[in-house]
């Protein structure tokens, strides 16, 4: 393998990897029976939690409510170390109250951001999604409990007469039977608990707003450069650009005539990306093809 080819698979994987590391400052207070070792363990998970709950507020789209948001540190507060990809210690300061740590946190924004689309909290986030409950069979404390922190974390306020509309009700055996409803199509499916079944379905329904989404995608595929660290700078530029969003770079190609390489995002200001477009790439000798948007 030469060491261009080489270059360029490692350039590869680092754009590809799903993950942002930045510092992040805790302060964990002294504890009796604790140990130095396991203080500094705590101030580590703390420092975990921190980072993921800034990632999840970098991620959405707009900021979600005072209640959204206190849910969704809940849900993270147990969970944030499996979305943690990686860490380095920066600094360990012993105060006479406790230890101040500083950590770089690499978070797994791609799975982060898959979670959160699939519990709705991407979609609504600012924007709450009215929605009514039927319950046609009685739920238990805890069941009823866990449904409501699911719909205040998923961005969904319960109104009377409002679709989409979710029912519930026991169907056969120790089944639940779950139906969710909109003015387009309605979703059914069945689970012996109906909190899973509850997840079961607003993830199908909040699939659907991916897909449609999707075609508010553009594709730009840009070709020219004469080695892959032209590309990881336009690479820098667009996800720096205020004019699109959701940035994901789908490839890149070594042939004869150059390196090329593939970008999908949401436009949000088509007039400022072209102007951007005009300026950046006739001046490096570039070419682009462009689809969708």
């Amino acid at each position: 393998m030469s060491a261009r080819v080489l270059c360029l698979l490692l350039l590869l994987l680092a754009l590809s990897l799903p993950a942002h590391a930045g510092p992040v400052e805790v302060f964990q207070p002294l504890e009796q029976n604790l140990s130095p070792m396991q203080l500094r363990a705590k101030a580590r998970q703390g420092a975990f939690v921190q980072a993921v709950n800034q990632a999840v507020l970098a991620l959405l789209p707009a900021a979600p409510g005072e209640a959204q948001q206190a849910k969704l540190r809940e849900y993270f507060q147990d969970r944030a170390q499996q979305y943690v990809t990686g860490y380095q210690d920066v600094s360990a300061v012993q105060e006479p109250e406790g230890l101040r740590l500083t950590l770089n946190v690499e978070v797994n924004q791609s799975a982060l951001q898959s979670m959160l689309r699939r519990c709705g909290a991407y979609y609504t986030a600012g924007h709450p999604l009215a929605y009514d409950l039927r319950l046609l069979s009685p739920l238990t404390a805890e069941e009823s409990r866990r449904l409501d922190d699911l719909a205040v974390m998923g961005g969904l306020e319960r109104h009377a007469g409002a679709l989409p509309e979710f029912t519930l009700e026991r169907g056969v055996g120790t089944l639940w039977k779950g139906t969710l409803r909109t003015p387009e199509t309605q979703l059914s499916d069945t689970q012996p608990d109906p909190v899973g079944l509850w997840e079961k379905l607003w993830n199908r329904y909040f699939a659907g707003q991916t897909t449609a989404a999707a075609g508010n995608f553009t594709v730009l595929r840009v070709s020219g450069w004469f080695s892959p660290d032209g590309a990881a700078e336009f690479d820098r530029m667009l996800r720096a650009f205020g004019a699109v969003q959701d940035v994901q770079m789908l490839g890149m190609e070594l042939a004869t005539s150059g390196v090329a390489a593939s970008w999908r995002f949401k436009v949000v200001d088509a007039e400022a990306l072209e102007a951007r477009l005009k300026e950046y790439l006739p001046s490096r000798g570039l070419t682009r093809t462009q689809s969708g948007g």
